[in-house]
């Protein structure tokens, strides 16, 4: 909720506590929750979350954060909302730094497709603050909108930061019933 000196003022009085991080994460979960989904087959999944990697590494750098291991961008998946397994499952695969790297991602990303059936749920983004005290951020931009795949994403979020951006997977529990 806006408070009245923000209303005439058209400005955020917390901004000058952020850090430089906090800004750029708060350009890149702004906006308002998705409503429809975003069916991208795999080889576009893979080449947006590198585009999504590229602008966030780009306002990291135009905050003042040059270090290349604060953010890391993964591609999340999950098994389609038509599987019928009581447990769904999540996968995150971590975007490369080098562009080199991507069409091994994409293999990746395609095997599991056909061995697991999985589908492009989103994006996940690691972020490592250093001027509040190292703590990590995770957040997930959607590109499905389902409860189930909330699920999966809240899932994933939480695998990634534990894995501490690295390649995971996890489960989640579909209910069905």
């Amino acid at each position: 909720m806006m408070t009245a000196q923000e209303a005439t003022t058209g400005k955020n009085l917390m901004a000058g506590t952020w850090t430089k991080a906090a800004t750029v994460r708060r350009k890149f979960k702004a906006g308002p929750p998705r409503r429809k989904d975003l069916e991208y087959d795999m080889e576009r999944a893979v080449i947006e979350c590198r585009i999504l990697f590229t602008q966030i590494r780009k306002e990291m750098i135009q905050a003042g954060i040059f270090t290349s291991e604060d953010s890391r961008v993964a591609l999340v998946l999950m098994t389609p909302d038509t599987d019928t397994a009581e447990v769904g499952r999540v996968h995150v695969l971590p975007v490369p730094r080098k562009l080199e790297g991507i069409p091994e991602l994409g293999a990746k990303a395609v095997r599991l497709e056909k061995s697991e059936k999985v589908v492009p749920a989103g994006v996940a983004f690691w972020q490592k603050d250093r001027e509040a005290d190292n703590s990590v951020e995770v957040w997930i931009q959607p590109w499905l909108t389902s409860s189930r795949a909330a699920r999966a994403l809240d899932a994933a979020r939480k695998a990634f930061k534990d894995s501490d951006g690295k390649e995971t997977h996890s489960t989640f529990e579909e209910i069905t019933k």
